[in-house]
């Protein structure tokens, strides 16, 4: 039973880490660890797509960070927005009881940052994902093959656990939705960011919410 004490403490060291790793910053690490602490203690099945989210993402971050920097596309300290835009949705279907709403925000989430982060490395240059024009590299709905590829091996990654947490079932919903919500985040992202009509958090917000709740409809309502 020791690594249940370890367990605690988790969200504490990762915040801190972070932080200290200059991921996050102290405003941003401070809600990691609150929404960690909540996932724990009222929903720990959440909590371990949380830390699947916050570990990839910043491994997948500091991927090719060098090039990233040189390109002038690289992320940088992510603030409180970006937490809370990208998991606000699974809190929210946490607290409704859907798991497959939880697993399809986390699924969209993870699918986005893989595909962005990645896809920024790619060799060929990004288009448009509604015009199909080439866009420059970083650009807001701007896709490439490679993004794309990890768009998949991110949403899957997600349905995959869920298989073993939840069933099949919820595990193929949250995959494909979160192909699906990742889709949204670039389309919202050209449609409405490139065009400063809003900010990308609240692309994300809407992204991840749109793959929630599309899965809890499935999963409640057909």
């Amino acid at each position: 039973m020791e690594w249940i004490y370890w367990l605690y403490i988790l969200p504490l060291v990762l915040g801190a880490i972070a932080y200290l790793g200059k991921s996050l910053d102290i405003k941003a690490s401070l809600v990691g660890i609150v929404l960690g602490y909540i996932f724990l203690f009222s929903n720990v099945k959440g909590f371990y797509l949380l830390l699947t989210f916050f570990v990839l993402g910043t491994i997948a971050t500091e991927i090719g960070k060098a090039r990233k920097k040189k390109l002038g596309v690289e992320e940088g300290k992510r603030h409180i927005g970006n937490v809370l835009s990208n998991s606000l949705s699974a809190l929210l279907f946490a607290i409704i009881g859907s798991p497959a709403g939880l697993a399809a925000s986390f699924s969209a989430a993870l699918a986005d940052t893989l595909s962005s982060e990645i896809g920024m490395l790619s060799k060929e240059k990004p288009v448009s994902i509604l015009t199909g024009e080439e866009v420059p590299i970083g650009e807001n709905g701007g896709i490439t093959a490679l993004g794309s590829i990890f768009m998949f091996v991110g949403a899957f990654l997600i349905g995959a656990i869920s298989s073993y947490l939840w069933d099949i079932n919820i595990a193929w919903t949250a995959s494909w939705l979160g192909v699906f919500g990742c889709l949204m985040d670039s389309i919202l992202g050209d449609a409405f960011e490139r065009r400063g009509k809003w900010g990308n958090n609240t692309t994300n917000l809407l992204a991840t919410l749109s793959a929630g709740l599309m899965a809890w409809i499935i999963t409640t309502m057909i």
